[in-house]
């Protein structure tokens, strides 16, 4: 596991906005670019949130930060219906790889640290930090 990331799972990195749980799978559909080429579900049966958005077929980074950029407008509608957008399954395996897929997504980061926990900028990034500098029984 690295620093921020667990389970190898994307999460957005924008706040919890509002949710829209009667919108459909046609819906999502109509308005993205590319959506055969990904996989769309749930965590619950409810259908709120987040988004899954997983590979169907190509789970290699550079087609995750493509697909990103081409659906930039469409994800962040996604993130502010759902709350959230949980990229699941595409080969992200270090701190370089979630820094670019977070760029493909929001190319305008912030690249100061703004919490109250110590932490470090991880190796290679300018963008991920590590989760805290602390002692793990230390609480966050």
């Amino acid at each position: 596991s690295v620093g921020v990331i667990t389970h190898i799972e994307l999460f957005s990195l924008l706040q919890l906005y509002r949710f829209l749980p009667s919108t459909t799978m046609t819906d999502i559909a109509s308005s993205s670019f590319g959506l055969d080429q990904v996989n769309l579900s749930f965590l619950d049966e409810r259908k709120t949130l987040p988004l899954i958005i997983s590979p169907r077929w190509n789970d290699r980074l550079s087609f995750l930060c493509t697909w990103l950029e081409t659906n930039r407008p469409w994800v962040d509608d996604q993130i502010l219906k759902y709350g959230a957008v949980l990229l699941r399954g595409f080969e992200v395996r270090s701190a370089v790889d979630f820094e670019k897929a977070t760029l493909a997504l929001q190319p305008n980061l912030c690249d100061e640290y703004r919490g109250t926990s110590p932490r470090t900028l991880r190796e290679g990034t300018k963008y991920a930090f590590n989760a805290a500098d602390v002692p793990t029984n230390y609480p966050i």
